[in-house]
């Protein structure tokens, strides 16, 4: 049944005349489609229209050939049956196509050869611009070509009636209940009867799907131009289907109409189109054809009666429709309001859109208010001085009362200000929605660039794409899974530091850990909180040669040029003031910038001693000692010493060591007195290096001899010799480890505490003269690690390298290599390392911490997998046929299996935990006891839910947790008291299986998909139906978003449809490769989804840009299910050999990125 057959609604005429003009118009009609006509169809009008019928048959026949020239029986591929109608565009008949035995309605243009090329042009046009469109609601194209010289298109044939043969029967139903009725002239109208509200609701439900459907086409760039009755066909189950595109225009594509040329049928045609204006029309036109239909559907009356073409196009310009409540006062008025919205003369007083359209008309069979608005006594005062404008004019001519005068300017004001006020409004929300759009887009490129740059392993430029989306100002954040997914693999070695890409100087890590600072070439102090480091802070410039940092990041100390190109002072900063806080000034004898010159912090930060060569004879550095605690205008200092070789200091301790014309001595910090000689100083110069505290000292000679002192008492504790040419030294943590690089860049670490040594070559293996020596080392804190960068000779790449000294085992060189890392620092627990040079500071990850393993999985087909509401359970089910444990509880955090059940005899095809996470429902493919309540702390089987009488495919919970869906092969839905364990609802209705239900968040609605394509929406109260839809292809999985706004349904064909959730009105599709979908589950977020595959590939997608984010690659066979962790981070996927994965976005990273308000 179509729905419109109904209590009789009787057809009347404004006069008997106009009515009978109209009736032989429509069999004319009819006659050229070749129709059969009975005189009985028109009762009133039977005596007249037998006597003129033979001379309509007459001149129809007259007009031309009434068949084609085509074989009857065949035509190519296809077996004709009937002529089903005829238009202008050709002859349209049932026929089969041989080849795929498939019912088809098959579309040919007769006399091909007889035609000009315009003509077999528009022809292919019309096949062209239906064939493009793919909607639930247009009759689909499946091939068109040409057999025996004859062009042809196949289309979806249709079973049922055009809506002029509904108008028609409507009309003929309302004279046969009201025999012997007769139009009455009256006052204001004719005499009109009521036809009820569930009347005006069904057409209001047709037009919505024509609406949507033209939506569609005018989305995809097709303008129809022909929507009328007899182009809107209605089948038995009550769907609406456009059909004949033979008019219609492709938005930037050839028109095959002339300018002026009136195209369509008079009476359903726009104002601008019945004008004849200049340039091509967009859908509002198909939107006001759309509204005078649906008027014509509602009162059975045409909007513009009359038999004169000239006429009927001078009255649709003109003048206003009857409005549709005179004719039958019981339609509803927000309906009506809508109709004369869609009919306006001027398109901006339509719809914009017939989305907008569908919109008002959704919201109005759902009983909320509507957008449109009835118009005001202003408009219509507004539209009858339009209509009268000479009488309007005299008026005005004869009044010449300046206050009338000011009147009509505040009123036409008003009118204007009121029009471009809510022109302002609708374009103020097409922007937002178009920002909003563009947005994701750009998101999703980001992402794109970001996986692109992660398959190469190019994980710094990873960083960046994904670094650069940020929260909006206003707090919205659009990093979602893929986000996070993407981020975790590209910071899994190497981590990329937020802030400006400046190449570094110095790097320091404060004692405590907490905080990180770095000085870049552009002299500017970054500093971050650390290890969760947050966005940097940005002090200075530090406009200084060299500096140091104190060990708690307090200040920072350096050298600052005077005139000449010369060092005049020291300066210290605070470091996040950029404030000079104290002055040092320097004697005029440090000239040159090449010459040594070196300052340190001492004594825990309470002295800052520099020293610098005087360019004398040798020895010529001079050294200064200050307190930083004199506060005096000109600070003296504590220790002044001149013709030194060169001082060595210490961070901590009382003493520091000079190499003196006379040997080695040790002297104290705050007075510069030598405590005692160490050695002589020998034939050259050696190496010296005092541990951190202070009390060690290190000498190294070049012929490899290194002698260790006490500087307590300056006696030798320990010697010994290497057999190399030594160059440097350097103490590890606490004194006990010493480091000696050679000539050839290799370094020797042993422990003082045992004889042994380890060797460790920083050279590249496969070219060892690459190396120049040794730039930079450092231990880690906990003594297990050196890190070593090597100087590179010129265009060297060398870069730094990680040893595990107890092993050897070299962790290196780090992705994308720097050649001139020369700031090396161990983060706190020894795990990474910190590298400055000639890029900004990144951090190491030489020795990432493991992933946590796989899961085992099942070893059968894995069904079905959901977390528990906290996230922290994960449950699987299985096939039986070779796995004892068919349910499966484990622990996501360390992937351990907690424990593990038999679920009885069937698959365990579907898995849901309650919400509050103690009981557990499962779905098995039996055909009795398939519906199963599990206690999740011990596995205990609470209860077997006995109704379906075949297998079960689906369940879910409730929101409360009160009922419990389930559905399955026997075509229905059954839901369930949980507590009472008893069936208290059965919905029927589905012709197939019932793949997958879904409850809606706040628990008012369940949606449920089945395999033949249709998607339900019922109220899990009452267990009524409220919205269905259907498309031609398997459906696979049915989910609301989280909030409540989408209902998403994936199918075989691998597309993903996005409905309105509590209208089904269909709002966009995301269509994949081909590769049929098996499931879909939303993100946390709503922003994104995720869907599995029978290829074995999950992929997720943005909702609002419908383009893929990220792609997941990792299981061998087709994956049956999937499911987002509660907060979004997990992403869970079971597959048919047994196989279980969690996909992380969140890892235990020690150097995430700290949100604000953390």
């Amino acid at each position: 049944m179509s729905g419109f057959d109904h209590p009789s609604d009787p057809f009347d005429s404004d006069s008997t005349e106009t009515a009978f003009a109209e009736v032989v118009a429509e069999v004319g009609e009819r006659l050229r489609r070749g129709e059969a006509v009975d005189p009985l169809d028109y009762p009133d009008f039977e005596a007249p229209l037998r006597e003129i019928l033979p001379t309509l048959r007459m001149v129809t026949e007259l007009r031309g050939p009434t068949t084609p020239h085509v074989d009857l029986g065949r035509l190519g591929d296809f077996r004709i049956i009937r002529e089903v109608g005829r238009g202008g565009m050709g002859v349209v008949y049932e026929a089969i196509q041989l080849s795929l035995d498939r019912r088809v309605a098959l579309k040919v243009l007769p006399n091909a050869s007889a035609l000009d090329s315009k003509q077999l042009r528009r022809f292919q046009l019309e096949a062209q611009a239906a064939a493009g469109l793919q909607h639930p609601h247009i009759v689909e194209v499946y091939s068109t070509g040409t057999a025996e010289g004859t062009p042809y298109y196949a289309m979806r044939f249709i079973e049922g009636r055009d809506l002029a043969q509904v108008v028609r029967d409507r009309r003929a139903q309302n004279e046969r209940r009201d025999t012997g009725a007769s139009p009455q002239a009256a006052s204001g109208g004719s005499r009109s009867f009521s036809r009820g509200v569930a009347f005006a609701r069904e057409v209001a439900r047709m037009a919505l799907q024509a609406a949507e459907a033209l939506e569609h086409a005018h989305a995809c760039d097709v303008v129809h131009r022909d929507i009328k009755p007899s182009n809107l066909l209605v089948d038995e189950a009550g769907h609406v289907w456009i059909t004949d595109f033979g008019l219609a225009r492709i938005m930037g594509g050839l028109d095959l109409t002339l300018t002026g040329d009136l195209l369509g049928t008079p009476r359903y045609m726009s104002p601008e189109q019945a004008l004849g204006r200049r340039g091509p029309f967009d859908g509002r036109a198909d939107v006001y054809s759309l509204g005078v239909t649906i008027y014509e559907l509602l009162t059975l009356h045409p909007a513009f009666p009359g038999d004169d073409r000239i006429d009927v196009l001078r009255r649709i310009a003109e003048e206003e429709p009857t409005a549709p409540r005179k004719l039958d006062p019981t339609i509803p008025v927000d309906l009506e309001t809508i109709v004369l919205k869609a009919m306006a003369k001027a398109p901006a007083d339509r719809y914009a859109t017939a989305g907008d359209l569908a919109a008002d008309l959704a919201r109005f069979l759902d009983d909320r208010p509507i957008r449109a608005r009835r118009p005001t006594l202003v408009d219509h005062a507004w539209k009858w001085t339009r209509r009268h404008r000479r009488l309007v004019t005299a008026g005005l001519a004869a009044t010449v009362c300046v206050a009338v005068c000011l009147a009509l300017a505040a009123f036409q004001y008003t009118v204007w200000l009121q029009k471009y006020t809510a022109v302002l409004r609708t374009a103020v929300a097409r922007a937002d929605q178009s920002t909003r759009l563009a947005e994701r887009r750009a998101y999703v490129l980001s992402l794109r660039l970001a996986a692109q740059a992660v398959d190469d392993k190019r994980w710094e430029r990873a960083q960046e794409s994904l670094d650069a989306i940020e929260p909006s100002p206003d707090g919205d954040d659009p990093r979602d899974f893929s986000w996070y997914y993407l981020r975790r693999l590209a910071r899994r070695e190497i981590v990329l530091l937020p802030g400006p890409a400046v190449p570094t100087h110095e790097i320091l890590l404060t004692r405590d850990g907490s905080k990180l600072f770095s000085r870049g070439v552009d002299q500017i102090l970054t500093f971050w909180s650390f290890p969760r480091v947050a966005a940097p802070g940005r002090s200075g410039p530090f406009d200084a040669q060299d500096v140091v940092f104190s060990s708690d990041g307090r200040i920072v100390v350096g050298d600052r040029l005077g005139s000449g190109g010369r060092r005049d002072e020291l300066a210290v900063w605070e470091t996040k003031g950029g404030e000079i806080r104290m002055r040092f000034p320097l004697e005029a004898s440090a000239e040159k910038l090449d010459r040594f010159f070196h300052h340190a912090l001492l004594a825990d930060g309470r002295l800052l001693a520099c020293a610098w060569e005087t360019g004398g004879a040798w020895p010529s550095v001079s050294l200064r000692i200050w307190n930083l605690h004199d506060t005096g205008p000109e600070p003296k200092p504590l220790v002044a010493l001149d013709g030194l070789a060169y001082p060595v200091f210490a961070p901590s301790g009382e003493r520091f060591v000079t190499l003196e014309n006379e040997g080695v001595f040790v002297r104290d910090v705050s007075t510069g007195e030598v405590l005692s000689k160490l050695s002589d100083r020998g034939d050259a110069t050696p190496a010296i290096v005092l541990s951190a505290d202070g009390r060690w000292v290190a000498v190294g000679f070049p012929d490899g001899l290194i002698i260790i002192y006490d500087t307590s008492n300056g006696t030798e504790r320990e010697r010994r010799r290497l057999d190399v040419k030594l160059t440097s030294l350097w103490f590890g943590p606490g004194g006990d480890l010493i480091a000696a690089s050679d000539a050839t860049g290799a370094v020797h670490v042993w422990d003082r505490a045992s004889v042994p040594y380890h060797k460790f070559d920083s050279r590249d293996p496969l070219d060892p003269n690459e190396s120049d020596g040794v730039r930079a080392i450092a231990f880690s804190p906990d003594r297990r690690f050196l890190a070593v960068s090597p100087k590179r000779k010129p265009q060297g790449l060398l870069s730094a390298a990680v040893w595990e000294l107890a092993t050897g085992r070299r962790f290196g060189p780090p992705p994308s290599p720097d050649p001139a890392t020369d700031s090396l620092v161990f983060t706190p627990d020894s795990r990474a390392l910190v590298m400055g040079g000639l890029r900004s500071p990144r951090i190491w990850r030489f020795d990432p911490p493991p992933d946590p393993p796989p899961l085992a999985g099942h070893k059968d087909e894995a069904w079905s997998v959901a977390f528990s509401p906290d996230g922290k359970l994960l449950a699987t089910g299985s096939d039986d046929t070779d796995e004892p444990q068919t349910i499966k509880i484990w622990d996501p955090a360390s992937s351990a299996l907690l424990r593990g059940w038999s679920g009885g005899v069937g698959t365990v095809a579907s898995i849901a935990f309650s919400p509050d996470g103690r009981m557990l429902a499962t779905g098995h493919l039996a055909s009795t006891g398939n519906v199963r309540l599990w206690n999740v702390a011990d596995g205990k089987l609470l209860a077997e839910l006995s109704g379906h009488d075949d297998m079960v495919r689906t369940v879910a919970f409730s929101p409360n947790g009160a009922v419990l869906a389930s559905g399955g092969r026997d075509q229905t839905i059954r839901l369930w008291d949980v507590a009472a364990r008893r069936c208290i609802q059965r919905l029927v209705g589905h012709s197939s299986t019932v793949r997958s239900v879904a409850f809606s968040p706040d628990g008012r609605r369940l949606a449920s998909a089945s395999t033949s394509g249709a998607v339900r929406l019922w109220d899990p109260v009452q267990g009524s139906l409220l919205h269905r839809e259907k498309i031609p292809t398997k459906l696979v999985a049915v989910a609301f978003s989280p909030d409540g706004a989408l209902l998403a349904t994936a199918d075989e064909d691998g597309v993903v449809v996005l409905r309105d959730a509590t209208t089904l009105a269909l709002l966009r599709s995301i269509r994949g490769d081909i590769d049929p979908f098996l499931d879909l589950a939303f993100a946390t977020d709503g922003r994104s989804l995720a869907t599995s595959s029978k290829s074995g590939t999950i992929r997720v997608w943005d909702t609002l840009a419908g383009q893929e984010l990220l792609t997941l690659r990792g299981h061998a066979a087709q994956v049956n299910d999937i499911a987002f962790s509660p907060d979004g981070r997990l992403l869970a996927s079971c597959a048919h050999d047994g196989s279980v994965q969690l996909w992380r976005a969140l890892s235990d990273d020690p150097f995430s990125l700290r949100k604000s308000s953390e």
